[in-house]
């Protein structure tokens, strides 16, 4: 509802607001304020009253002694005190209580009293019965209070003696009406009475208007104010049991204090509704020039006209607030041109990317198609991974067999080689001795052929020496004979011998291509050895590779699993950007729209 309200009445109905509630909080304030001051005077005016009875109170008592005094004095009064004539004492009696009344001096009664206490002479017969307790009677002058017949007294009692002996008492009763009359002539706002409190609660008399004390009820040992009607009361303590009553008409005060009120509240409402009408129209021009700047705005926001401004009247905060309203048009405009040409990019932009969109779909779509392939090739892949891997444990096992043997095969060649290598040298020596063994058979054929020299001498000699020499001659024939057959032995051996040279050095041949070929073959079974051991470390790191290749294929079919789910996920998500693309396209239409409402 108040976000209804115009600036203006929201600008105007504040004000005036604050000004009935300060009025009347105010009045209020001063309504209340000026009654407790009202009350506080009326207190005051009592406690004054109080003080005045109190003063008034004195003086009788002052004046009531001073009488008794004098009147203790007179020889004809302690003559007939002493004789208990009452004809005497009402004789001096008489004119004393007559100039009294009238010179208004008190209102008292008097009554004569033997030593005993004992009356025997009264102005009202209402005394005539009574008697004070003998420890009253003390000596000297005595005050107090009495209740003699219903009706409160100042009591005064003087003594009164005759010839030096004591003749009687002289009792002056003072009415507290003499009293009241005196205050109650010097404030006619005030009634008083007496309180006497007895056995059956409280007995008010000695009223100056009866019906202002009429049914009221006094709380007991009060010492506070009371209300009743438009009458306060107080309490004035006189002894234990007696009380002087002040009731005080606070009606013609307040009236006076409520005529005070409405006229100062009369006043000060002028000036608040003038005031209100002053700032109503300093509100009421504001709110003009307020409502001029809102008005424009409304118009520009209305017709969405952005090449206009604000006019700027002056210098003022209404004034800055247009200009700046200009600045901020300015920029908004700006700003509009620019979202334009956003607009313009964003639409181009969100059309491609809903191309994109769709051929990353159908990408993603093969890449699906694709993932499954690769997932199945994968599980293919990991089976002859492992079969492979198991076949080449297989050959590597084989191949370390074979590396073994060889191994053994080039150890034996070795040894064999090592072993022709002894024979070759047996066999070299063996043609040693068989050269050593001709060089023998070279010096035996020599030996022979010298012997065979020497047994043909030996016979050529026997010749000559004829029958002498016949046995001479037997030996050398047998000589020459064992030269010949030494010599063939010889030549035999020789034979024998070459032929054994012969098959020495075939030997030798024989065996230096067989140490030829057992080195070839060593060297082979080295080199074979060399290379099964290369393969066996090849064959070894391809099984490590292997394992590798098992352990990346099993990865491989964990993570193809994966994969699709990325594919998928790539796939939803490329849904979602063809979505978003779209939403794209339709809010740049939107911003185009709404931009384009703009005049720049």
């Amino acid at each position: 509802m108040w976000e209804k309200v115009s600036l203006r009445y929201k600008l105007i109905l504040p004000v005036v607001l604050l000004f009935v509630l300060s009025t009347f909080f105010t009045s209020f304030w001063l309504y209340h304020f000026t009654k407790e001051r009202g009350i506080v005077e009326i207190k005051e005016e009592l406690e004054a009253l109080k003080r005045r009875l109190a003063r008034e109170e004195e003086a009788s008592f002052a004046i009531g002694s001073l009488l008794l005094q004098n009147l203790a004095s007179s020889t004809d009064l302690q003559f007939g005190l002493a004789l208990k004539d009452a004809n005497i004492l009402a004789q001096l009696a008489a004119p004393f209580m007559k100039a009294l009344r009238e010179q208004d001096l008190l209102k008292a009664e008097m009554a004569f009293l033997d030593p005993e206490g004992k009356v025997f002479y009264a102005t009202r017969e209402g005394f005539l019965k009574l008697k004070l307790h003998p420890k009253a009677l003390l000596s000297g002058e005595q005050k107090g209070l009495s209740v003699i017949g219903g009706r409160l007294y100042f009591q005064l009692l003087h003594p009164v003696e005759y010839n030096g002996e004591p003749a009687g008492f002289i009792a002056l009763f003072i009415e507290p009406e003499g009293i009241f009359e005196k205050v109650k002539s010097s404030s006619r706002l005030v009634d008083l009475a007496w309180v006497v409190r007895d056995a059956g609660g409280y007995r008010i008399g000695g009223e100056t208007d009866p019906e202002v004390f009429r049914d009221l009820k006094i709380l007991a040992n009060t010492d506070d104010l009371f209300e009743k009607g438009h009458h306060l009361y107080a309490l004035y303590p006189l002894d234990e049991k007696a009380y002087f009553l002040l009731a005080y008409d606070q009606g013609p005060k307040l009236s006076a204090l409520n005529a005070t009120v409405w006229r100062l509240l009369g006043v000060f409402g002028g000036g608040s509704l003038l005031t209100i009408f002053v700032l109503v129209a300093i509100s009421w021009w504001l709110s003009r020039e307020i409502l001029f700047v809102v008005e424009g705005i409304t118009a520009l926001s209305r017709e969405l006209d952005l090449t206009k401004d604000l006019q700027v009247k002056d210098r003022s905060e209404i004034g800055r607030l247009a200009g700046a309203f200009n600045a901020f048009l300015a920029r908004i405009r700006e700003l509009i041109i620019s979202s334009k040409e956003e607009a313009r990019l964003i639409r181009e932009t969100s059309s491609d990317l809903e191309q994109t969109g769709n051929q990353l779909q159908e990408r993603a779509t093969h890449l699906e198609e694709k993932s499954e392939i690769i997932s199945e090739t994968g599980k293919a892949l990991s089976q002859e991974a492992q079969k492979v891997h198991h076949m080449i444990e297989e050959m590597e096992k084989a191949i370390t067999e074979i590396a073994s043997h060889t191994s053994k095969a080039a150890e034996i060649s070795h040894h064999a080689r090592e072993r022709v290598a002894g024979v070759h040298d047996i066999v070299r020596e063996l043609g040693e001795a068989s050269q050593e063994i001709g060089e023998v058979l070279r010096f035996i054929g020599q030996i022979a052929e010298q012997t065979n020299l020497l047994a043909l001498n030996a016979t050529i000699e026997a010749a000559r020496a004829g029958e002498a020499g016949k046995g001479f001659a037997v030996v050398a024939e047998e000589v020459k004979e064992l030269a010949r057959q030494t010599a063939k032995a010889t030549e035999d051996i020789a034979k024998k011998v070459h032929g054994i040279q012969g098959a020495v050095g075939k030997v030798i041949t024989s065996m230096e291509e067989t140490a030829s070929v057992i080195g070839e073959i060593n060297d082979v079974s080295n080199i074979i050895a060399t290379s099964v051991e290369e393969q066996r470390i090849t064959v070894s790191g391809i099984n490590e590779s292997m394992s590798q290749v098992t352990m990346i294929s099993s990865e491989f079919s964990r993570i193809v699993p994966e994969l699709e789910e990325t594919v998928r996920t790539v796939a939803e998500s490329v849904a979602k950007l063809r979505e978003d693309g779209a939403r794209l396209s339709t809010c740049a239409h939107k911003i185009e729209e709404l931009v384009s409402r703009f005049r720049t």
